[in-house]
């Protein structure tokens, strides 16, 4: 029953470091999709010149808690608009780099905007792990249930103490089911005599 447990609690703390690595990878790649949809959608805005219309898209993020920046950048790397989830302006990344990357607890990506194969913009994004760590918390109350649980069946089958186990079910019984023994039972007196 112990080996069971420690089993249980191998199996668990696995399961957990995979849902932290998978949704991880899954937050990256909602976000990579995210910033591509917002991309192409802000075309129009980046070649008009409509600010307008830039920071109405952006302000859609108000209905997505994990996002806590969004920039969108002209073809030379001037901020066109922007979202704060706090109100606060966010820190601006780097306009030569592209890609994914992870900083200070958050995720980071910068994507390209193209027109007929031409960039006219770029678009960054900036996620926090607050949904992922609420997701992780719920998870890690779940297991701890399910192992409280288990110790609990565990005190309820097994002895606390040694002293508690009889292993000697007494004179003129059978060791298994504690009923007595036909035949002869040698046992010793206190005194040490018969």
């Amino acid at each position: 029953m112990v080996t069971s447990g420690l089993a249980l609690m191998v199996a668990s703390s696995g399961t957990m470091a995979y849902s932290y690595l998978s949704s991880v990878e899954d937050t990256q790649h909602e976000l990579a999709v995210l910033a591509d949809t917002i991309g192409a959608n802000s075309t129009a805005a980046l070649s008009f010149h409509d600010k307008d219309a830039a920071a109405e898209l952006l302000n859609g993020f108000k209905a997505n808690h994990a996002i806590t920046s969004a920039i969108l950048y002209t073809a030379d790397g001037a901020a066109f608009a922007s979202y704060s989830r706090d109100g606060t302006p966010g820190a601006s990344p780097p306009q030569s780099a592209t890609g994914t990357w992870r900083e200070g607890g958050r995720i980071k990506i910068v994507r390209s905007i193209r027109l007929d194969r031409q960039s006219i913009g770029a678009i960054y994004l900036e996620s926090d792990f607050e949904e992922l760590a609420a997701r992780l918390k719920r998870l890690g109350v779940f297991v701890a249930a399910i192992l409280c649980g288990f110790v609990f069946l565990l005190r309820a089958n097994v002895p606390v103490s040694a002293h508690h186990i009889r292993t000697d079910p007494g004179p003129g019984r059978d060791r298994q089911a504690g009923i007595p023994r036909k035949g002869l039972h040698c046992s010793r007196k206190k005194n040490g005599r018969r």
